[in-house]
């Protein structure tokens, strides 16, 4: 999982987990279905590692590509209806948008929008 993330193992510390193995874990539960990640945690087997280091990057890889989507179908509503930023609460949403990656796009959105 260190080499499919470019993590140096020398280098290896809390910012490697938080910010690429952890977001890389939490993929497979966001995007499907986040029991396989216990035997990954818990096996030896290198093909069952292997075949699940595989999955997670391109669950990964779909969440980033998603979390965008999303982000900008949020930007364009608020183009759209800037009216919506006059409001306490920022309320979107969209039919299509997957719920796994909604609250990583709202945390984005407080980021831009808290102080207005």
């Amino acid at each position: 999982m260190l080499k499919a993330a470019e993590i140096n193992p020398d280098q290896f510390n809390e910012e490697s987990i938080s910010y690429s193995l952890a977001p890389r874990m939490n993929a497979m539960g966001r995007l499907a279905d986040a029991n396989p990640m216990v035997d990954f945690l818990l096996s030896e087997n290198a093909t069952v590692l292997s075949v699940t280091v595989n999955q997670l990057e391109g669950l990964n890889a779909r969440r980033k590509l998603l979390c965008d989507q999303v982000f900008q179908g949020a930007m364009d509503q608020i183009e759209r209806s800037p009216d919506l930023l006059d409001h306490p609460v920022l309320m979107l949403s969209h039919p299509e948008w997957p719920a796994g990656v909604v609250g990583i796009v709202a945390s984005r959105l407080v980021s831009i929008y808290q102080n207005r």
